[in-house]
């Protein structure tokens, strides 16, 4: 609860994630730079993962977390520049019935990334607004799969083959 990352230059991904969030509440990710994954990094390499802790979808297994689907809630991501990645941001695994709730995506600019750039998966009530996508040709600017109540306003989208996806 309560943790704050600001004023962070992340390089050089490779084949995991930058941050890796699971069961967090009330959290904000702000005033950062994520550039430049390294070749082979895999598809679903998020600069910023929201998972949950479960042990039958492999999200995020350490031998003290509890394994029981707590989702992440109440999070601010804003004011970063991500530059390279595979996807910005998202969520590539969830467990059912458990949604990541309240999220809050404002001010980024996402450029060059290979995937989605936002890619999320069992969210409710999340807001994007005022983010810069310029994607790369055939990928989405944000695909949303399982998600309810969503706000998506005030972003631009640049060289995507959809801007918004909804699964």
């Amino acid at each position: 609860r309560d943790v704050t990352i600001s004023g962070i230059t992340f390089r050089q991904m490779n084949n995991n994630h930058f941050i890796e969030m699971d069961a967090c509440a009330d959290c904000a990710i702000s005033g950062n730079e994520f550039l430049d994954a390294a070749d082979g990094s895999r598809d679903t390499a998020e600069a910023i993962n929201l998972d949950t802790p479960d042990r039958r979808t492999r999200g995020f297994g350490s031998v003290w977390s509890k394994q029981d689907g707590t989702a992440n809630e109440r999070v601010t991501i804003s004011a970063n520049r991500f530059d390279g990645m595979e996807r910005a941001l998202g969520t590539h695994n969830f467990t059912a019935g458990e949604y990541h709730t309240d999220i809050v995506v404002t001010g980024n600019t996402i450029t060059s990334n290979s995937d989605d750039a936002i890619h999320i998966m069992n969210w409710a009530n999340p807001v994007f607004t005022g983010n810069t996508i310029s994607s790369s040709a055939g990928s989405v600017g944000i695909r949303a799969c399982g998600t309810t109540n969503p706000t998506i306003r005030g972003n631009t989208f640049d060289d995507s083959a959809a801007a918004v996806v909804f699964r």
